[in-house]
């Protein structure tokens, strides 16, 4: 095998699990060139890429997904073992019996803009995305990054306790972008996924009026020594 093939033999090797898909119909990528003869797929309300299922692999078996920069997009073939190899090749072992850090999965974040962008698309558009990304055909992500209030992708900055000196959080909340942008399109990758997906929460800032700049962008810190009553509460707002 070519060198690009053993790496993608390799990746293979490391993401893939073996499964069973009933009643799938392929569908590759409907090419279309922009920019500087760059190369993208496109989807609309009708027609979305997919990507083929491993499907059952016997002792010996190995399954190619191969992408390259003429419009190929995680084209599947199917590998078998052979008892010789062409001169100058390599050959790759694996040793199951050592392993290191554990892969825990792959995602996206559901970030204000993502649900802002979704929503000015057509509804059967915005099920073929979410399904390219966590459903059963597509990616089959199993982790989502669920933004803590507001970004760098957010239209303005808020954050989840915006009284200044509300350090008991009395007034602590979720916002509207919580429940319009992102909780909706949470549920909805839990429900395309079959596999468990899971979610982790982190804040691009903390309130503003904790920060020694006084804004949630442009850097600042937390106000106060560690172990004080800003550092205190800015820990119980991760825990609300």
């Amino acid at each position: 095998m070519s060198s690009s093939r053993q790496q993608a033999v390799l990746l293979i090797a490391f993401f893939c699990l073996s499964s069973v898909t009933a009643q799938f119909t392929y569908q590759p990528c409907a090419i279309r060139t922009v920019g500087n003869k760059r190369i993208v797929c496109v989807c609309n309300t009708t027609y979305c890429d997919n990507i083929e299922p491993v499907g059952e692999l016997r002792p010996g078996q190995a399954v190619l997904y191969y992408s390259n920069e003429a419009g190929r997009r995680l084209e599947k073939s199917n590998l078998r073992q052979t008892a010789n190899r062409p001169d100058g090749s390599l050959l790759l072992t694996l040793n199951l019996s050592t392993t290191y850090q554990k892969m825990l999965g792959f995602g996206g974040a559901f970030t204000d803009s993502t649900g802002i962008n979704l929503q000015t698309l057509p509804k059967s558009m915005q099920d073929n995305i979410l399904e390219g990304y966590y459903g059963d055909n597509g990616l089959q992500y199993t982790f989502g990054r669920v933004p803590m209030a507001s970004t760098d992708f957010s239209t303005h900055e808020y954050s989840y306790a915006d009284v200044p000196g509300d350090f008991e959080l009395a007034n602590f909340s979720l916002t509207e972008e919580d429940y319009q942008y992102k909780i909706p399109y949470i549920i909805q990758a839990q429900k395309l996924s079959k596999n468990a997906t899971r979610f982790f929460a982190s804040p691009w800032s903390a309130p503003a009026w904790m920060k020694t700049n006084g804004h949630m962008k442009g850097g600042g810190e937390l106000k106060g020594k560690q172990g004080g009553e800003y550092y205190q509460t800015w820990a119980n707002y991760f825990v609300r």
